[in-house]
Protein backbone atom coordinates (compact mmCIF):
# COMPACT_ATOMS: atom_id res chain seq x y z
CA UNK A 1 0.00 0.00 0.00
CA UNK A 2 3.01 2.26 1.04
CA UNK A 3 4.80 2.00 -2.43
CA UNK A 4 0.82 2.43 -4.52
CA UNK A 5 0.47 5.65 -2.38
CA UNK A 6 4.39 7.00 -3.52
CA UNK A 7 3.38 6.08 -7.02
CA UNK A 8 0.45 7.97 -6.83
CA UNK A 9 -1.73 4.93 -7.73
CA UNK A 10 -4.20 5.84 -4.84
CA UNK A 11 -6.06 9.42 -4.73
CA UNK A 12 -8.77 9.31 -2.17
CA UNK A 13 -7.02 8.91 1.28
CA UNK A 14 -6.79 10.46 4.93
CA UNK A 15 -3.55 12.06 5.12
CA UNK A 16 -1.07 13.25 3.28
CA UNK A 17 2.02 11.44 1.00
CA UNK A 18 4.80 14.20 0.61
CA UNK A 19 7.45 13.69 -2.18
CA UNK A 20 10.28 16.53 -1.74
CA UNK A 21 7.64 18.42 0.55
CA UNK A 22 4.59 18.34 -1.92
CA UNK A 23 1.70 16.44 -2.12
CA UNK A 24 1.63 13.60 -4.19
CA UNK A 25 -1.82 14.99 -5.45
CA UNK A 26 -0.53 17.90 -6.83
CA UNK A 27 2.11 16.30 -9.57
CA UNK A 28 1.04 15.29 -12.55
CA UNK A 29 0.66 11.83 -12.61
CA UNK A 30 2.04 11.09 -15.83
CA UNK A 31 5.18 13.35 -14.75
CA UNK A 32 5.44 11.30 -11.79
CA UNK A 33 5.47 7.85 -12.81
CA UNK A 34 7.93 8.77 -15.80
CA UNK A 35 10.69 9.60 -12.80
CA UNK A 36 9.75 6.28 -11.05
CA UNK A 37 10.49 2.90 -10.85
CA UNK A 38 8.13 0.18 -9.83
CA UNK A 39 8.13 -3.79 -9.01
CA UNK A 40 5.12 -4.66 -6.66
CA UNK A 41 3.14 -7.94 -6.67
CA UNK A 42 0.66 -8.06 -9.39
CA UNK A 43 2.08 -5.83 -11.98
CA UNK A 44 1.81 -7.34 -15.43
CA UNK A 45 3.53 -8.12 -18.44
CA UNK A 46 1.84 -6.74 -21.58
CA UNK A 47 1.04 -7.48 -25.15
CA UNK A 48 4.56 -6.65 -27.25
CA UNK A 49 7.84 -7.14 -27.80
CA UNK A 50 10.61 -8.24 -24.73
CA UNK A 51 12.52 -4.83 -25.59
CA UNK A 52 8.40 -2.98 -25.37
CA UNK A 53 7.87 -4.17 -22.40
CA UNK A 54 11.27 -3.24 -21.14
CA UNK A 55 10.91 0.44 -22.69
CA UNK A 56 7.60 1.10 -21.78
CA UNK A 57 7.62 4.01 -24.91
CA UNK A 58 10.58 5.47 -23.72
CA UNK A 59 12.98 6.92 -26.72
CA UNK A 60 16.86 6.61 -27.00
CA UNK A 61 17.56 3.82 -24.50
CA UNK A 62 20.86 2.33 -24.97
CA UNK A 63 21.20 -0.94 -25.75
CA UNK A 64 24.46 -1.87 -23.71
CA UNK A 65 22.47 -0.39 -20.99
CA UNK A 66 19.69 -2.74 -21.22
CA UNK A 67 22.34 -5.33 -21.64
CA UNK A 68 24.21 -4.73 -18.98
CA UNK A 69 20.75 -4.26 -16.96
CA UNK A 70 19.97 -7.80 -17.90
CA UNK A 71 23.15 -8.97 -16.81
CA UNK A 72 22.72 -8.03 -13.72
CA UNK A 73 19.08 -9.17 -13.20
CA UNK A 74 19.81 -12.55 -14.93
CA UNK A 75 17.38 -11.73 -17.59
CA UNK A 76 20.48 -12.25 -20.38
CA UNK A 77 20.11 -15.79 -19.43
CA UNK A 78 16.72 -16.37 -20.24
CA UNK A 79 17.44 -14.04 -23.63
CA UNK A 80 19.34 -16.54 -24.99
CA UNK A 81 16.87 -19.34 -25.42
CA UNK A 82 14.56 -17.10 -27.31
CA UNK A 83 14.90 -17.60 -31.10
CA UNK A 84 14.10 -13.81 -31.79
CA UNK A 85 15.36 -11.92 -28.32
CA UNK A 86 14.37 -9.09 -27.92
CA UNK A 87 12.15 -8.86 -30.55
CA UNK A 88 10.49 -11.98 -28.73
CA UNK A 89 6.38 -11.30 -28.73
CA UNK A 90 5.35 -11.70 -25.03
CA UNK A 91 1.40 -12.42 -24.59
CA UNK A 92 -1.00 -9.94 -22.10
CA UNK A 93 0.32 -10.99 -18.35
CA UNK A 94 3.18 -12.65 -19.60
CA UNK A 95 1.49 -16.24 -20.11
CA UNK A 96 3.52 -18.52 -20.83
CA UNK A 97 6.57 -17.09 -19.30
CA UNK A 98 8.18 -18.47 -15.77
CA UNK A 99 7.73 -16.16 -12.95
CA UNK A 100 11.45 -15.67 -12.53
CA UNK A 101 11.52 -14.27 -16.18
CA UNK A 102 8.44 -11.89 -15.69
CA UNK A 103 10.04 -10.09 -12.04
CA UNK A 104 13.68 -9.62 -14.38
CA UNK A 105 11.72 -7.94 -17.18
CA UNK A 106 10.43 -6.05 -14.84
CA UNK A 107 13.20 -4.99 -12.34
CA UNK A 108 15.04 -4.04 -16.13
CA UNK A 109 11.60 -1.67 -16.60
CA UNK A 110 12.23 -0.04 -13.12
CA UNK A 111 16.21 0.40 -13.03
CA UNK A 112 16.13 1.42 -17.33
CA UNK A 113 14.72 4.72 -16.88
CA UNK A 114 17.48 6.08 -14.09
CA UNK A 115 14.07 6.99 -11.88
CA UNK A 116 14.20 9.44 -8.94
CA UNK A 117 12.19 7.35 -7.42
CA UNK A 118 12.58 3.78 -7.18
CA UNK A 119 9.85 1.69 -5.22
CA UNK A 120 10.31 -2.21 -5.03
CA UNK A 121 8.29 -5.13 -3.55
CA UNK A 122 11.00 -8.00 -2.49
CA UNK A 123 12.16 -7.54 -5.77
CA UNK A 124 14.57 -10.29 -5.61
CA UNK A 125 12.50 -13.37 -3.89
CA UNK A 126 12.22 -16.10 -6.54
CA UNK A 127 15.66 -15.14 -8.25
CA UNK A 128 18.43 -17.28 -8.00
CA UNK A 129 20.85 -16.70 -5.27
CA UNK A 130 24.14 -15.36 -7.24
CA UNK A 131 21.53 -12.67 -9.23
CA UNK A 132 19.62 -11.53 -6.04
CA UNK A 133 23.17 -10.85 -4.59
CA UNK A 134 24.02 -8.78 -7.97
CA UNK A 135 20.07 -6.88 -7.38
CA UNK A 136 21.07 -5.68 -3.92
CA UNK A 137 24.63 -4.63 -4.87
CA UNK A 138 23.19 -2.74 -7.67
CA UNK A 139 20.63 -1.21 -5.58
CA UNK A 140 23.35 -0.68 -2.62
CA UNK A 141 26.07 0.85 -4.44
CA UNK A 142 25.11 1.89 -8.07
CA UNK A 143 21.84 3.80 -7.78
CA UNK A 144 22.95 7.15 -6.57
CA UNK A 145 20.48 10.22 -7.20
CA UNK A 146 17.46 7.77 -6.72
CA UNK A 147 15.50 7.44 -3.38
CA UNK A 148 14.95 3.70 -3.28
CA UNK A 149 12.29 1.94 -1.17
CA UNK A 150 12.20 -1.49 -0.79
CA UNK A 151 9.68 -3.43 1.04
CA UNK A 152 11.54 -6.43 2.21
CA UNK A 153 12.00 -8.83 5.12
CA UNK A 154 15.43 -9.87 4.30
CA UNK A 155 17.26 -7.96 7.27
CA UNK A 156 20.46 -8.15 6.14
CA UNK A 157 20.13 -5.90 3.41
CA UNK A 158 18.07 -3.83 5.22
CA UNK A 159 21.05 -3.50 8.02
CA UNK A 160 22.69 -2.12 4.73
CA UNK A 161 20.69 0.66 3.88
CA UNK A 162 20.77 4.25 5.27
CA UNK A 163 17.52 3.84 7.12
CA UNK A 164 14.93 1.22 8.16
CA UNK A 165 11.59 2.09 8.17
CA UNK A 166 9.24 -0.54 9.89
CA UNK A 167 5.43 -0.35 9.71
CA UNK A 168 3.00 -1.01 12.16
CA UNK A 169 -0.63 -1.00 13.66
CA UNK A 170 0.07 2.29 15.52
CA UNK A 171 2.51 3.60 13.71
CA UNK A 172 5.92 3.46 12.16
CA UNK A 173 9.54 3.54 13.65
CA UNK A 174 12.94 4.75 11.71
CA UNK A 175 16.19 3.49 12.71
CA UNK A 176 19.13 4.47 10.59
CA UNK A 177 21.18 1.15 9.42
CA UNK A 178 24.86 1.26 7.46
CA UNK A 179 25.86 5.37 7.54
CA UNK A 180 28.74 3.73 4.85
CA UNK A 181 25.69 3.66 2.01
CA UNK A 182 27.01 6.07 -0.68
CA UNK A 183 25.77 9.57 -1.20
CA UNK A 184 23.12 10.12 -3.37
CA UNK A 185 19.71 8.74 -3.18
CA UNK A 186 18.28 6.47 -0.08
CA UNK A 187 17.65 3.57 -0.11
CA UNK A 188 15.05 2.72 2.59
Amino acid sequence: TLLRLLAGSYNHFDGAVLINDIPVNNYNLQSLRRQTGLVISQQDIFEGTLMDNICMGLENVDINEIQLLCSKTGLTEYITTLKHGFDTQLSSTGKKLPAHAIKKILLVRAFINKPKLLLLEEPWIGLEERYQQQIKNYLLTEMNNTTVFVITGDKDFASSCDKIIELKKDGCTVTLGNPQTPAGGEEV
